[in-house]
């Protein structure tokens, strides 16, 4: 009988809540013939893949080093958009239809032999369960938000988490584009980016808070600053919850439980 074979997997470049992601994917993925861990951060020698999510120098550093002295590793890049190579690589947003199937094609022969067991549709489960809970009104009906950030990673991160909650999304790259979505629709709660070119986010937060008609819709602000100043300027521009970037996954899940019941 076939033993499961599990490979360690290390990650270079890539921030904790595509690492929370990744781990959700992984655990669900035991019960399957090939199956994957992360790897602690610092252990990265044990790895037989490495997963490179960013070409920053440092990221580059730190795989490098790992590949001189374990050039057996297999490397999968993540990335944003289609690659223009054959190279193994993984497209954002990391999903684990996508992940698995990625990290099979590095082990054919194994991922050949595990479609010949019956355990179809581990990675459609594996994926559901990663997305965690599903958000629905009582009485029928989508909960709606509007995610502000002028990134185009973030606003397709936050997004998709949203989406895969069973939420409709709407999006704004910019204060003033936000503003006028806002004056014209309403949302559950909204997802703001503190530094933007043009109107910042404590200024979207504060023209929203000010609304009679509006000021009643939850403002989650994100910012890569988590200073106490930073997050006493958030709640007095009226912004009911501040979260430093990247989100946990715990902080995303509890911060929908709390303004969406």
């Amino acid at each position: 009988m076939d033993q499961t074979k599990t490979y360690l997997v290390a990650t270079f470049g890539i921030g904790d809540f595509e690492r929370e992601m990744l781990d959700r994917i992984f655990r669900l993925s035991s019960s399957r013939r090939l199956s994957y861990a992360l790897v602690d951060e610092g252990d990265e020698r044990r790895a037989d893949i490495a997963l490179l999510g960013s070409t920053t120098q440092e990221a580059l550093s730190e795989w490098q080093a790992v590949h001189s002295e374990r050039p057996s590793i297999k490397t999968v890049k993540v990335v944003n958009a289609k690659p223009r190579d054959s190279n193994p690589s993984i497209r954002r947003p990391l999903l684990a239809r996508g992940v698995l199937q990625a990290l099979d094609a590095l082990f054919p022969d194994t991922a050949e032999r595990q479609k010949q067991t019956p355990n179809e549709g581990t990675a459609a489960r594996a994926e559901k369960a990663a997305q965690g809970r599903r958000w629905a009104k009582q009485g029928g009906g989508s909960y709606r938000a509007l995610v502000v950030d002028d990134s185009l990673m973030i606003r397709t991160q936050v997004g998709l988490a949203l989406q895969n909650a069973g939420i409709d999304v709407e999006y704004a790259d910019s204060g003033e584009k936000a503003l006028a979505l806002v004056s014209n629709e309403s949302f559950d709660i909204i997802f703001l980016d503190v530094v933007m070119t043009g109107l910042d986010g404590y200024g979207v937060c504060k023209a929203i808070k000010a609304d009679r008609t509006r000021r009643h819709m939850p403002v989650v602000m994100l910012s890569s600053q988590s200073t106490p100043f930073d997050k006493i300027k958030g709640k007095f521009s009226g912004c009911n919850c501040y979260l430093t970037k990247p989100v946990r996954v715990e902080e995303f899940q509890s911060t929908l439980e709390e303004y969406l019941t």
